[in-house]
């Protein structure tokens, strides 16, 4: 059957015989430039007054086309059809309850464009077909290519940084092609005027006009935005050719792009066409805006379509809503978008209005989620409630507060596919194609709920926890499967911490699982090139993925793609491997970040019922989407309005001259966006005061606010019964609420940790460095030896003082033990050739090592002055790195104390002896050292006394060293104590030793936390476990 030659708004005939029409439509229904203001609902208002005007034809609604910005709002104003039908059914004589299906008008989007949902159809009589638009990943990638081939060879970006490059580049295309602006008008930028970078910009952008047509027109694709542009062109000219006689309504857009403004004007021109523009102030009339007023863009529509002030848009005719409340909420929207001072403003403007100031972005999330839980009660007025923000992070822990309440949020953004547990996956494995196994790389994978390796996920985690203890923390491994298996080796022969064999062999297995399925990683790094196709990357991550989570009764892949972000995951790596055919080979260490850039545009938009009462938008989500209680949050500068973006292809002015939207632009439109959901029945307005610890700037709008609140406190208006102070004490029970829910009905302070172990549970060894933590910290004490407690060494700790130690040490003991008596001439190099031995144990990690040679070298020249100096004086070195002991008999049994001296020297001419310790970090205060809380060298010199030290007699020293050696700008210097001093620090160290050994060894001592506050150590593993905050907050402010 032949179609009509004629097609109109929804493939209905066009009627020649307007007369049809005009029995329909009565003359005064409401043709021409309207606007309903921010206090009116549009979409309401609308739908009852059309459906309210159809009441007498039940198949006129079904003739009137109505075009609206987005889907979102198509399916909104759907919505508020039916619930006009519902409204004036309930108010018919007789109406029996039953439902009644109804015929709504034609709603078609017009700023998301898909051609089956568009006025025309692909095959309308003389209309050549469209190129469709070519899909944002292929047009990412195609001209990422573009961006690297066309870069200098010292300066080609990387292909994570050409992919974000050509994500601005594929924004700026678009722009031009909804502005109308030809590629050509980029020519006329002259290059002279601006720097050599934006010069060599410019050519790029040139020659890429020369080309690109010519890429999409051999895809037989088009650019999204000029396909955009074309198709709304496309619609004007069909209507103003066809001039449908049946109402065609454009409602609630702002006209921004050009396209659209040009089909208003097609539409005011039709018999029954009308253009409802949203929020517009009839009272700018004759008036200049600045582009970053709340108005400009509508007034700058206005006079694009050609109104003058006789023909200025008049008030929607079908609009009810009580005067009083209008015109209140009206004069706060004056206020707050700085049309109106509100010098005079009536405190009765604040009625329904909550602005709320919290503590933090925590602080502000739990507000909000208490504002949209609270309509659900019974007895709360609002029904709906919306929360409106540009912020992602406010969303989500908005969306994660009402999980608690067990509430699924219709949150309109979606989770980012990188976000979700097999997009972090994918994420994380393409860390291990690029042949890094470091410990967090590892850990990050295998800690994954995915990890599995072959085996049962618990089972998994458990061996990557094995690994984790016995070579992961600490000094990172070799790199490779290989440096782990070296780590692994070293740890079997570690005399000073001997392992379970078993759990050596758990790992041991772990790792050889681990390298046979990394095998075609290992492949690729073994290769001669370092370069790789992106299909091969592709294929080795997804492989790895795959067998990497699989578990022994189901293959990976059954675990990945499944679920909706299973199902875009495995939709995204389909279309890269479609798209990438033709990107050059890349380095495997870019390939994570290269795949990490290109997934944070994929959103999963989970398929689980939310709440149908609940909803949480972005701005433009949010236009025309109604709530009774619409809350605003993230209102701070540089979040609600935004900061601007650096456009990295043009510069300000070059966008200016080429007439290409200005940042001030886009502040105008969240200006009346934000203008907008101010007229809903009930607003909160929330910020957080702080953002990470740092202050922040209130939203200009809510500065408005203040500036108002300012002057009503001045006039003692707070103290009145009005709007100003019920609005106060909402303010002050919402931040109250959100606080009193995580608070506890009752604090029950804890008493001071004093535990007190029986005494065969008390240690009765003692190393020297134990003596400062007892005194200092005996509770750290007691968790470290009696309950046998180690704090964690950090991931992929760099050499600290302890590890810095060991070299230094190490260096200097096989130095003085090679040369006993005096130094040879070239005593540095000796020294520096040992030190050149013992740091090849850090060879293979060339940053400790370049860090720490440099330092040594200091510190090798320095040492050999101060040591020739010291042998001229006569001392020899008598024992290094030498272990002793000493027994202190008590009445409860014996309590030994072992310590290692770092060296003892000894006078040839008069036999004295010298104690001495090397430091390579920070030397006891002097103070310390002479009250006896740094006891470390006369405890040993005790040790001396005794004759624990089996290479020296025991005699009394008479010299007390600490040597420090940074290899800094002072490489060494020497602390010591002498003579009187010496002799006064050994006595007092042992009656002190005396005493504390023996008050710890009785069963009823208490090792408390802080016995002394003012001696706690500064650095202390066991903080956390004392709870000090719990029984004695901010006892030790300031320390860790």
């Amino acid at each position: 059957m032949d179609r009509p030659a004629a097609y109109g708004l929804s493939g209905r005939v066009v009627s020649d015989q307007a007369s049809d029409a005009a029995a329909i439509w009565p003359d005064d229904w409401p043709s021409g430039l309207y606007t309903l203001p921010p206090t009116q609902p549009l979409l309401t208002t609308l739908a009852h007054g059309l459906t309210y005007r159809c009441r007498h034809d039940p198949l006129a609604l079904a003739r009137i086309t109505i075009m609206l910005p987005t889907r979102r709002a198509c399916r909104a104003m759907r919505s508020a059809f039916l619930e006009a039908h519902q409204h004036f059914r309930a108010l018919q004589p007789g109406d029996d309850g039953r439902e009644q299906s109804i015929l709504l008008p034609i709603l078609r989007p017009i700023g998301d464009v898909d051609e089956d949902e568009l006025i025309l159809t692909s095959d309308d009589p003389g209309l050549e077909p469209l190129a469709p638009p070519i899909g944002g990943l292929e047009r990412q990638l195609r001209l990422s290519r573009a961006i690297m081939a066309a870069a200098p060879a010292d300066e080609k970006p990387t292909p994570e940084r050409a992919i974000d490059l050509a994500a601005e580049l594929a924004r700026l295309l678009d722009q031009l092609d909804i502005e109308g602006v030809p590629f050509e008008a980029l020519a006329g930028l002259v290059p002279d005027d601006y720097a050599h970078h934006w010069q060599e910009v410019l050519q790029f952008l040139d020659i890429l006009g020369e080309h690109w047509p010519g890429v999409l027109a051999e895809r037989g694709a088009t650019d999204p935005g000029k396909y955009r542009d074309r198709w709304l062109r496309r619609a004007a000219d069909f209507m103003a050719s066809q001039r449908p006689t049946d109402p065609v309504i454009i409602a609630g857009s702002t006209g921004s792009i050009p396209a659209t403004s040009a089909l208003m004007r097609a539409v005011l021109d039709l018999p029954r066409g009308t253009v409802l523009l949203p929020g517009f102030d009839r009272r700018i009339v004759g008036e200049t805006l600045p582009e970053s007023h709340a108005q400009y863009q509508l007034l700058k529509l206005v006079n694009e379509l050609g109104a003058t002030p006789e023909d200025w848009p008049a008030p929607w005719p079908d609009s009810a809503l009580d005067a009083k409340a209008a015109h209140h909420r009206q004069v706060l929207i004056d206020v707050l978008t700085g049309i109106d001072p509100g010098m005079d403003a009536d405190p009765a403007v604040m009625d329904q209005v909550t602005p709320v100031t919290c503590s933090g972005p925590e602080h502000e999330a739990m507000v909000a989620a208490l504002a949209m839980r609270e309509v659900l009660e019974p007895d709360t007025p609002a029904n709906t409630a919306m929360l409106v923000t540009p912020d992602r992070n406010i969303a989500n822990r908005v969306a994660a507060v009402l999980g608690r309440y067990g509430i699924t949020v219709n949150d309109s953004a979606g989770q980012a596919l990188a976000d979700t547990p097999v997009g972090i996956w994918l994420r994380l494995t393409a860390v291990l194609v690029a042949n890094r196994f470091g410990p967090r790389d590892l850990l990050s994978v295998f800690k994954h709920p995915l990890a599995a390796l072959g085996r049962n996920p618990a089972e998994c985690r458990e061996n990557i926890r094995l690994l984790e203890m016995l070579v992961l923390r600490g000094p990172r491994p070799a790199p490779g499967i290989e440096g782990l298996k070296l780590a692994l080796d070293a740890r079997r022969h570690d005399e000073e911490r001997p392992p379970d064999i078993r759990l050596l062999a758990r790992a041991d297995g772990f790792v050889a699982d681990l390298e046979a399925v990394l095998e075609p990683v290992l492949a690729l790094a073994a290769a001669e090139t370092g370069h790789h196709s992106l299909k091969t990357l592709i294929t080795t991550h997804i492989r790895l993925a795959e067998q990497l989570a699989a578990v022994p009764d189901m293959a990976g892949a059954y675990r990945l793609w499944v679920d909706e972000a299973g199902e875009m995951a495995a939709s995204f790596i389909n279309d890269l491997l479609l798209a990438g055919d033709g990107f050059p080979p890349m380095a495997a260490h870019h390939y994570a970040d290269f795949l990490a850039s290109l997934m944070a545009t994929r959103v999963v938009r989970p398929k689980n019922a939310a709440h149908p009462r609940l909803t949480i938008l972005g701005l433009l989500e949010a236009r025309l989407v109604e709530a009774d209680r619409v809350i605003l949050a993230g209102l701070n500068e540089g979040t609600w309005p935004p900061e601007p973006s650096a456009d990295p292809w043009l510069s300000r002015p070059m966008r200016k001259r080429l007439g290409l939207p200005t940042p001030e632009r886009r502040l105008g439109q969240t200006a009346h966006d934000f203008a907008a959901a101010l007229g809903a029945p009930e607003v909160f307005l929330l910020r957080a005061g702080k953002q990470g610890g740092a202050p922040t700037i209130p939203a200009r709008w809510m500065q408005y606010l203040d500036v108002m609140f300012q002057r009503w406190r001045d006039a003692d208006q707070h103290k009145a019964d009005n709007g100003f102070s019920r609005m106060l004490r909402r303010t002050s029970n919402y931040q109250r609420w959100a606080v009193m829910l995580d608070e506890p009905d009752a604090v029950v302070p804890i008493d001071e940790p004093a535990p007190t172990p029986a005494e065969a549970d008390r240690p009765t060894s003692l190393s020297v460095t134990d003596v400062e933590l007892l005194m200092r910290n005996p509770y750290g004490f007691y968790a470290r030896h009696v309950l046998k407690l180690r704090a964690l060494d950090d991931l992929e700790l760099d050499p600290g003082a302890a590890e810095r130690g060991s070299f230094i040490h190490k260096a200097l003991d096989r130095f003085t033990k090679q040369f006993p008596d005096r130094l040879p001439p070239d005593a540095v190099e000796q020294l520096i050739a040992i030190g050149d031995e013992v740091f090849a144990d850090v060879a293979d990690r060339p940053e400790v090592h370049a860090f720490w040679w440099a330092r040594f070298i200091r510190i090798a020249n320095w040492f050999v002055g101060h040591e020739t100096e010291r042998r001229e004086a006569g001392w020899r070195p008598r024992a290094m790195e030498v272990q002793g002991k000493t027994v202190f008999p008590l009445s409860t049994g014996d309590i030994t104390l072992r310590g290692r001296a770092d060296r003892i020297d000894r006078a040839i001419t008069d036999n004295a002896l010298s104690v001495i310790d090397y430091k390579t970090g920070s030397v006891p205060d002097r103070k310390d050292v002479c009250r006896g809380l740094s006891p470390q060298l006369a405890v040993e010199a005790l040790i001396v006394a005794d004759g624990g030290f089996e290479e020296v007699d025991a005699q009394q020293a008479a010299s007390l060293e600490y040597i420090r050696l940074s290899g800094t700008s002072t490489p060494g210097e020497v602390k010591a104590y002498t003579g009187d001093e010496a002799e006064a620090l050994i006595t007092y160290a042992n009656q002190g030793l005396n005493e504390l050994l023996k008050a710890f060894a009785a069963a009823d001592m208490p090792y408390l936390a802080s016995p002394r506050p003012d001696l706690a150590p500064r650095y202390d593993d066991y903080r956390h476990l004392a709870r000090y905050d719990e029984w004695a907050p901010g006892l030790l402010e300031g320390q860790s």
